[in-house]
C-alpha cells in the first residue's frame, strides 16, 4: 500500500520534526524513486514489439529445426534399412563361402583317402 505525497509529507514534517525544505526534498525524492520503480516494472510497447520479433525468430528457427530433424530421421531410417539389407547379403556370402570351403575340404579328404587306398 502506497501513501500519498500529502501523507508522507505530514509524517516527515510532524512526526519526525523535519524542516519544511528537507521534508519537501525528501517527499520529492521518494516520489521520483517510486515512479522510477513502477515504470521499470511495466514493459513498454517497443520492448513488447522487440520481444515479439525475437519470439517469431525463435519460432521460425524451431520450425526449420523440426524440418531438418524430419529429414535426418528419414535419412537414418533409409540407412538402417540399407544396413539390414547389407547384413543379410553378407551373411549369405559368408555361408556360401563356408559351404564351398567345406565341400572342397571333403573333396580333398576323399581324394587323399582314395589315393591312399589304391596303392
Amino acid at each position: 500500500m502506497l501513501a500519498s505525497n500529502d501523507e508522507i509529507y505530514n509524517i516527515f514534517r510532524r512526526d519526525l520534526h523535519l524542516s519544511e525544505e528537507k521534508t519537501r526534498k525528501l517527499a520529492a525524492v521518494l516520489d521520483t524513486s517510486i515512479c522510477d520503480t513502477q515504470s521499470s516494472i511495466y514493459v513498454t510497447k517497443v520492448e513488447t514489439l522487440d520481444l515479439t520479433v525475437k519470439l517469431e525468430r525463435v519460432i521460425i528457427i524451431q520450425e526449420n529445426m523440426q524440418k531438418e530433424l524430419g529429414e535426418v530421421k528419414a535419412g537414418v531410417t533409409g540407412l538402417s534399412n540399407e544396413i539390414k539389407s547389407n547384413y543379410k547379403d553378407t551373411i549369405k556370402s559368408i555361408f556360401a563361402a563356408g559351404f564351398i570351403q567345406f565341400i572342397i575340404t571333403i573333396g580333398g579328404l576323399i581324394g587323399i583317402i582314395s589315393f591312399m587306398l589304391r596303392k
